[in-house]
């Protein structure tokens, strides 16, 4: 199994170069989805969040600031990692962006000894990248 790591600020075709790859049947795990349903104005976490880091991790909008490495749902992100590298198989969760927080639907994934994309502004974090195998 191969893992490319797909990173860049917000704007850079991050989204635009992993729904290509997603179109060619590649899978893609989304690392900002997860951050974006625990992190939502009114979300379990933006108040916890607040408190242990500050406020600097808002924008002047009281919104998160996702460019913030302190957004991600770093333990999911490990699960997931760890269970493609050990597997090859794990679940994502479904991000409704119309909602703004993570749906109900589960998106299942096996890479069949492939590749997997993981797309994000954090994707090369060293708590992740540490969880792949490199050859």
């Amino acid at each position: 199994m191969k893992v490319i790591a797909i990173t860049g600020r917000s704007g850079s075709g991050k989204s635009t170069v992993s729904a290509y790859y997603g179109s060619l049947g590649y899978p893609v795990l989304d690392a900002d989805r997860t951050a974006r349903e625990v992190t939502r104005p009114g979300g379990p976490c933006l108040a916890q969040l607040c408190d242990a880091f500050g406020s600097d991790i808002l924008l002047p909008d009281g919104t998160l600031d996702y460019e913030n490495p302190d957004t991600l749902d770093l333990p999911l992100i490990k699960q997931c990692l760890r269970e493609l590298s050990e597997t090859g198989k794990t679940t994502l969760p479904v991000y409704d962006f119309s909602a703004e927080k993570r749906s109900d639907k589960a998106e299942p994934i096996d890479l069949q000894g492939g590749v997997c994309l993981v797309e994000g502004i954090h994707a090369l974090n060293p708590e992740l990248t540490g969880l792949v195998k490199g050859d």
